[in-house]
């Protein structure tokens, strides 16, 4: 009786982790832009990152955020930069990527997508 009970614990332990594992991969990279609005370079990394959405879908979940707004400021000040830049965190919320200001590039933010992505 002591084997059967803990053969069924076993199982549920095992088939909780697959549950656990499907859901965790289906959750999305948190992408988050903080961009000047009046600024020509954050409207050109704007338009690159824009093209995430038809070929990420819902694997990559895409903000942009005005750097001015109370939750730009916030970044501003958690992340370090003088007023703008892009997060890329993994599906946990932890940190994989960040770069300041006018160093954003959507293509190297693409790569680190595609990376993490490829993880899965």
């Amino acid at each position: 009786m002591k084997r059967l009970g803990l053969a069924l614990a076993l199982v549920l332990v095992g088939l909780t982790g697959v549950v656990w594992a499907r859901a965790r991969a289906h959750r999305p990279l948190h992408v988050d832009y903080y961009y000047i609005p009046y600024c020509m370079s954050c409207a050109r990394v704007l338009h690159g990152l824009e093209k995430f959405r038809p070929e990420f879908g819902a694997r990559v979940e895409l903000r942009t955020i005005d750097c001015f707004s109370p939750e730009g400021k916030a970044a501003a000040q958690k992340y370090g930069f003088v007023t703008h830049g892009i997060v890329v965190e993994d599906r946990d919320r932890q940190l994989v990527f960040e770069q300041k200001d006018h160093g954003v590039n959507a293509d190297d933010v693409r790569v680190i997508v595609e990376r993490e992505l490829a993880k899965r």
